[in-house]
């Protein structure tokens, strides 16, 4: 298994934007997968993985301090999840695209994906990844999860 922690707040996927005849990702996007992709790097030097792939995403978000002092305390001992902006998929997204060629060839790969979103008191994202062995008929997820290498 390859464990990336990725510091400070996560980012979601931005949507694409028009101007001046091009399309291009939004600043926020391009510079958070930027850093990702460079912490990506610094903390794993192997070849990107062939082969189907699970990866596990949690992501960790600052606890608001307009919070009462009470649920800043459960927010800090994990027990409030993120239900706002931005997405989880967005999230997701933005992690794929940070790691792909560096940790995976390429995000077609990932035949299992799960996201957490979570307050705590350290924001950042955590990046599991798990190569899977192939299997030759269906199975469910729990069995897949059994054959990892």
């Amino acid at each position: 298994m390859i464990v990336i922690q990725i510091p400070g707040e996560p980012v979601g996927k931005g949507r694409p934007r028009l101007g001046k005849g091009h399309v291009h990702t939004p600043d926020k996007t391009r510079l958070w997968e930027e850093m990702a992709a460079w912490e990506a790097r610094r903390q794993y030097q192997g070849e990107p993985l062939e082969g189907p792939i699970d990866l596990d995403v949690q992501a960790t978000f600052a606890v608001p301090r307009s919070w009462p002092l009470w649920k800043q305390k459960q927010a800090e001992e994990d027990m409030v999840v993120h239900i706002v902006r931005p997405d989880a998929s967005n999230v997701l997204k933005a992690v794929e695209d940070a790691l792909q060629g560096i940790v995976f060839s390429d995000d077609s790969q990932l035949a299992m994906v799960s996201i957490d979103k979570w307050y705590g008191s350290e924001p950042k994202v955590t990046v599991e990844v798990r190569p899977l062995k192939t299997l030759h008929s269906k199975s469910k997820r729990s069995e897949l999860r059994d054959l990892q290498c």
